[in-house]
């Protein structure tokens, strides 16, 4: 089915087509929205938390229109870049939502819990490389 298609395409079909799961942190490839995160999978609906918002889509909306983001993931090792502290390393250790939808990151900082918003964590700091 995919044979004429170059490497570069097969890779994007993959990610574009990959399942969605619980706990997925995924953009819409044709929405203005942005970022989401996956609630449940269940009966065919996929619950996510979006724009402040909690909602339900039928699962094959999510798989064909959104991909994976690449932007972080629980596990990162990342650095501040100022904004919050001066520059020190942290690690993602959850990502969920609110019963709102608002997406918050729990962050170990300094061997303390800090539970922050993902727009704060993406726009002040950087991967540790």
């Amino acid at each position: 089915m995919d044979a004429g298609l170059k490497k570069d395409e097969k890779e994007k079909l993959s990610t574009i087509m990959t399942p969605p799961v619980a706990g997925q942190l995924r953009r819409w490839d044709d929405h203005v929205s942005g970022l989401f995160l996956i609630i449940n999978v269940q009966d065919g609906l996929v619950i996510i938390a979006d724009g402040n918002h909690i909602k339900t889509y039928e699962h094959k909306e999510v798989t064909n229109f959104s991909s994976i983001s690449d932007l972080t993931h629980i596990g990162e090792l990342r650095i501040w870049n100022g904004s919050f502290t001066s520059s020190r390393t942290f690690v993602i250790i959850d990502i969920k939502a609110t019963k709102k939808g608002a997406l918050l990151c729990d962050l170990l900082d300094e061997g303390k819990i800090v539970r922050i918003s993902l727009g704060s964590v993406l726009m002040s700091s950087e991967p540790a490389t």
